[in-house]
């Protein structure tokens, strides 16, 4: 993924910060953070301009100048076009780290099938973590990383969501057997599929302790319930 700053997001009561799922506007900005991830991180050398077109379309002037750069660093143009390469990309799931009015942050998993002339398909599948920024009435990515084992939590700290009802959700996800075997990189809600649940999106280190990059990663679903006063999960796999 194409790296740039990890701002804080600022403070906004407006936000329902009482919420178990993401209330708008974190809710409104995650469909649109699919669309930048997957337009930014795709690429074929037959339209290689139109795909940088693109992806200056969906970002802040910030992301773009950073893609931008890395694109040049790596001269990525003649490496595409030398191997008769493409890049395909696909948002398979993701979730709301934490929002304000105006900046959101998502968990997203991301696949990625890179192909090249005379090669078989290298399927590619990350943990990465985006931030939107509201431009007037669009939603444009500003940040995108990809999570590796020993990357930092993302900073919640002062975001109007989450609040106390959904850190009692991801309490909840903490504690299920299936995440305390590991160290969580990162994790993100949505609304559920029925009423009073909510979905839980986990990036987890394979590691318990002193997580480096070289430690595995991987990503897990939950689905967790309202059981009484508290929260309960109630299906859980790795994806």
């Amino acid at each position: 993924a194409l790296l740039a700053a990890d701002p804080a997001a600022p403070p906004d009561a407006a936000l329902a910060a009482d919420a178990a799922a993401p209330p708008e506007p974190g809710a409104d900005a995650d469909r649109p953070a699919e669309h930048a991830i997957t337009t930014v991180l795709s690429f074929d050398h037959a339209s290689y301009e139109r795909n940088v077109t693109a992806a200056h379309g969906v970002s802040t002037e910030r992301y773009g100048a950073d893609y931008d750069r890395q694109l040049a660093a790596r001269d990525y143009r003649a490496e595409l076009e030398a191997k008769d390469g493409s890049v395909t990309t696909d948002v398979a799931d993701s979730a709301v780290v934490s929002a304000t009015a105006d900046a959101v942050t998502v968990l997203a998993y991301v696949k990625r099938t890179v192909r090249a002339a005379g090669a078989e398909p290298d399927l590619l599948t990350d943990p990465m973590r985006a931030t939107m920024v509201r431009r007037g009435d669009r939603w444009l990515l500003d940040t995108l990383y990809t999570l590796k084992a020993g990357s930092p939590r993302a900073r919640t700290a002062g975001a109007a969501w989450p609040g106390i009802r959904a850190r009692d959700v991801l309490s909840a996800v903490a504690r299920h057997p299936s995440i305390t075997a590991g160290t969580i990189v990162g994790a993100g809600l949505r609304s559920g599929g029925a009423e009073g649940e909510v979905t839980a999106l986990v990036a987890l280190g394979a590691c318990t302790s002193g997580c480096d990059d070289g430690d595995g990663i991987g990503f897990h679903r939950l689905r967790v319930g309202r059981t009484g006063d508290g929260w309960r999960v109630t299906a859980a796999q790795e994806l």
